[in-house]
């Protein structure tokens, strides 16, 4: 990438755009950071944002909560109409076309193996909760992000830098300026998420083989279908619209399914059975095959819909404290809120600090 890219950054040094000055509590004295937004949507943590491109008003955004822990609003356009005019079936052409159009020619990195757990719930109010746990034995820097794109819905959701190949453990570090283009690729990255209207969605890893029907439909990337659908619906109904109008290819042999809940409480696992685009409604998902009646080998589940069933709602505390009983090499359990647009999150299974991330 060209040096003089970064002259955008308007003199901003990386120091203060990594360590600057913040109005997050520390978790070690209140167990909670608020983290919110100002009307203008730009973030009130971390370094005052005075440029106009997208791109240097995204980096300048980014703030250091804690080791490992970062978090960004990003302004830059996610292009998702160029994406999906590609066809893209495989995750080697997904990372060139993100090399080659979002992050000034820097790699992206790789899909490491996750196993996984959502549910949602009612809280006391009314409000919807949506729960996820992203279990990962590989090591990696966190990253929660707001999105802002030019066209589409707004977002928060969680990336594990592992997949943008940047900060501890990956090939680029956070503190070099050149690699900071890797963070435009993360709005394409999110493991989990919610949009202004409502939407959460999350991707969970299967044993399954996938299987493609190559059709004359237009083809999409399992791991960048979460993109795509928080962009552009509103709805379950919407999003399984969506989906069912394209091939949908997984990026590796094995599958993925999705979970989808929105705020009229309808929540969804999304699986492709012989190609085939299957809807089955439940409020809780782990890692097997729902659609074809398959067991919980490991009791997850069952300890979601167990502590689901015995309540009439929870609060964001008490679907927290079922993602700590289900956790299983986590590296964040996050309680998103549907109506509040909001959500709670705790890193590395560190359960005593969380983190309130908002709007506004």
């Amino acid at each position: 990438m060209k040096k003089n890219f970064f002259i955008i950054l308007s003199a901003l040094t990386l120091s203060s755009l990594l360590f600057g000055c913040s109005s997050v509590n520390s978790p070690s004295e209140t167990g909670t950071s608020e983290v919110g937004t100002s009307e203008a949507g730009t973030s009130e943590v971390g370094s005052q944002t005075v440029s106009e491109d997208p791109e240097a008003k995204t980096l300048e955004s980014l703030t250091k909560l804690a080791d490992g822990i970062y978090l960004l609003d990003s302004y830059t356009d996610h292009k998702v109409e160029e994406y999906l005019a590609e066809n893209i079936k495989d995750v080697v052409s997904f990372d060139v076309w993100m090399t080659n159009n979002l992050t000034h020619g820097v790699p992206t990195g790789d899909i490491p193996d996750m196993g996984c757990s959502s549910f949602s719930v009612l809280d006391p109010s009314g409000n919807h909760l949506f729960g996820r746990n992203y279990d990962m034995p590989y090591p990696a820097d966190s990253l929660i992000i707001r999105t802002h794109p030019t066209e589409g819905y707004s977002s928060i959701g969680i990336v594990d830098m592992l997949h943008i190949n940047l900060g501890n453990h990956c090939d680029y570090s956070i503190e070099d300026e050149e690699s900071m283009s890797l963070l435009f690729a993360a709005p394409w990255c999110i493991c989990d998420e919610i949009n202004e209207k409502g939407l959460g969605i999350s991707v969970l890893e299967l044993d399954n083989k996938h299987v493609v029907n190559d059709t004359s439909k237009p083809d999409l990337l399992m791991y960048s279908a979460s993109r795509v659908v928080l962009d552009k619906c509103a709805s379950v109904e919407e999003a399984i619209s969506l989906l069912g109008e394209y091939d949908i290819y997984s990026p590796r042999t094995n599958s993925y399914h999705f979970f989808v809940t929105d705020i009229t409480g309808r929540s969804v696992i999304l699986e492709w059975i012989d190609g085939e685009l299957t809807v089955v409604d439940s409020p809780a998902v782990t890692n097997f095959l729902m659609a074809t009646g398959g067991s919980d080998p490991d009791q997850r589940r069952t300890k979601i819909e167990r502590n689901l069933n015995s309540v009439d709602s929870m609060t964001a505390g008490d679907a927290m404290a079922v993602l700590k009983l289900v956790n299983r090499q986590t590296r964040w359990s996050a309680v998103y809120n549907l109506e509040e647009f909001s959500v709670d999150v705790c890193f590395n299974a560190d359960y005593s600090n969380t983190y309130n991330v908002t709007w506004k």
